[in-house]
């Protein structure tokens, strides 16, 4: 009976509130107040849809896709086009001087009667010749054609050749960013800073440069360099010598000749695994052992 009452009692309180809520949006809409939730789940005020926090409005797709294409075009027109047409002027200097010196080399060995006494050498020593021939034959003449094929234009246009511009223009910018502020700093510190405005906004833009490829190169031989080194090691002296017979040094890359790049890729997993064990078992003997 008590349960009965108390229910009831519950029923009255409810519906007085829901009551006195129904007459509060009553005049909420007399008195011209259109009263919205607080949260709008579906669009309902006419607005574009957020996604990740842009209105997007599906009226200007095309704008949307032209905007994103033009910053992917000027990055691509920066960063490849730009710096192969800079490539090619750079290395047609570097060329050029590198004609002059060889030129100048030449001019001197002549002049110092190298040509002969290499000849009395090659005489006296057979294995001297054979060292000669190797290197005239498998280092030299290779270059010698790949620079000249290069230079006319008749080089296959595989990857590595359109890569040499683009690597000549970062290469430059490398080397200046890391010796520039070792040429203005000379003579200069904190006492005796440079008076030059312009010098100071040079050396602390190529010093940030710098330090950031520091960095870069730091992290790129942690993650990159001494796994694939250790990948490499262990194929020489763990795979290979147990799938392979004794006259061939490894394996992967014969495992990966369907796509040379792959062997790097398998060299440095390789090598991940092997470092993150012995990080492992370090950690271990460090933890039981030396410090128990």
């Amino acid at each position: 009976m008590e349960r009965h009452f108390a229910q009831r009692r519950l029923d009255a309180q409810l519906d007085a509130q829901l009551g006195r809520r129904d007459h509060v949006e009553e005049e909420g809409e007399e008195g011209g107040i259109n009263p919205q939730p607080a949260v709008i789940l579906d669009n309902q005020d006419g607005q574009p849809t957020a996604i990740l926090n842009l209105n997007l409005d599906y009226k200007y797709l095309p704008s949307y896709i032209s905007i994103v294409f033009s910053v992917i075009g000027g990055y691509l027109f920066v960063s490849y086009a730009l710096a192969t047409v800079i490539g090619y002027l750079l290395n047609f200097i570097y060329f050029r001087l590198i004609t002059i010196m060889l030129n100048g080399i030449k001019i001197l060995a002549t002049f110092l009667r190298i040509p002969y006494y290499n000849q009395k050498v090659t005489k006296m020593w057979y294995a001297a010749f054979v060292i000669e021939n190797w290197i005239y034959q498998s280092i030299l003449t290779p270059i010698i054609s790949n620079y000249y094929d290069y230079l006319h234009g008749t080089a296959k246009h595989t990857m590595l050749v359109r890569m040499i511009a683009p690597v000549s223009t970062y290469t430059t910018f490398i080397v200046l960013c890391c010796s520039i502020p070792e040429i203005l700093s000379r003579g200069h510190s904190k006492k005796f800073p440079l008076k030059s405005s312009i010098k100071r906004t040079i050396f602390k833009f190529s010093y940030i440069i710098k330090c950031t490829l520091k960095v870069l190169g730091l992290f790129t031989l942690e993650l990159a360099g001494f796994p694939i080194l250790a990948g490499f090691l262990i194929d020489v002296s763990l795979i290979s010598p147990m799938l392979l017979p004794q006259n061939h040094l490894t394996f992967v890359p014969h495992f990966c000749s369907f796509w040379p790049p792959m062997a790097f890729i398998t060299y440095w997993a390789i090598g991940t695994v092997y470092m993150y064990h012995f990080a492992q078992y370090v950690g271990m003997v460090r933890q039981y052992i030396i410090r128990p």
